[in-house]
């Protein structure tokens, strides 16, 4: 195997695990939704913030987009766009796919991974030689990366905005061609870690690291209480294309490799 292809599933590797913690203060998917139900959500002030995130959470999929245009993304050459499918049957599940940059796509193609509890997959390149589809990254739940995968569902997101307490409504907007009203606040982080079940503290805070100011938001519902775009900080933007039935497809475990044994092999061919 060619020791540049190897190179270039290191640095793939690197830029999907560990990137995505560089952009820390920008929203991060676990799998599954965020187990706070409404009793959680009650610890913002605003109702309707609470019946957003019940009603997001019910949902049996959605397709959504993640634009990041923070200081981090122009480090690494420009803005990052992530695409994200996640669906809740037959257990929640999420892929997301992500551009490499030029360089690294002309040889691996856009890096898509596949998130199921606390299954993280990478799928592979053709490239590369090996039989594998997918190789199987183990990350651990206490790594910094580990959390931003598990905190890179949009729901994370929506659920820590049920700590706002000042909830503005800023008039009607068109997306996608669904009408929709616009809506301002902050939070604050500490109020955002109360208001989400204890098991997901960790992950918000992995997605706003030593954050100390009220974080600004425009969220944006439809007539069915569900967001369509949520915008935090000015510099991250999450657009909900798509609510219904998501089809993912599960790689069977023989299609299923182990990251670090494939890449020594690779190494040493």
């Amino acid at each position: 195997m060619p020791d540049k292809l190897c190179a270039a599933l290191g640095a793939a590797s690197l830029l999907v695990l560990t990137g995505c913690a560089a952009q820390a203060q920008d929203p991060a998917p676990s799998a599954a939704p965020s187990s706070a139900s409404s009793a959680a959500a009650e610890g913002g002030s605003d109702p309707l913030l609470g019946a957003m995130l019940d009603t997001t959470q019910s949902v049996e999929g959605f397709r959504a987009t993640v634009s990041v245009d923070g200081a981090a993304a122009q480090e690494a050459g420009g803005g990052l766009e992530i695409e994200l499918l996640y669906s809740s049957v037959p257990e929640p599940t999420v892929q997301m796919t992500m551009p490499l940059g030029e360089a690294l796509s002309e040889v691996l193609g856009d890096q898509v991974m596949l998130m199921r509890g606390e299954e993280v997959l990478m799928q592979t390149s053709p490239a590369l030689g090996t039989d594998y589809e997918w190789l199987r990254v183990d990350l651990g739940a206490e790594t910094d990366a580990g959390l931003v995968l598990q905190g890179y569902d949009p729901l994370a997101q929506v659920e820590a905005l049920t700590a706002a307490g000042d909830l503005q409504e800023a008039g009607t907007e068109e997306i996608d061609g669904v009408t929709t009203t616009r809506y301002t606040g902050t939070f604050e982080l500490d109020q955002a870690l109360e208001a989400v079940a204890p098991e997901r503290r960790a992950v918000i805070e992995s997605m706003y690291p030593g954050q100390t100011e009220p974080v600004a938001f425009e969220l944006f519902l439809d007539e069915e209480n569900r967001p369509r775009r949520v915008v935090t900080d000015e510099t991250t933007t999450m657009d909900f294309t798509e609510y219904g039935p998501v089809e993912i497809a599960y790689p069977e475990p023989a299609q299923i490799g182990d990251y670090d044994e494939v890449m020594a092999e690779l190494q040493g061919g």
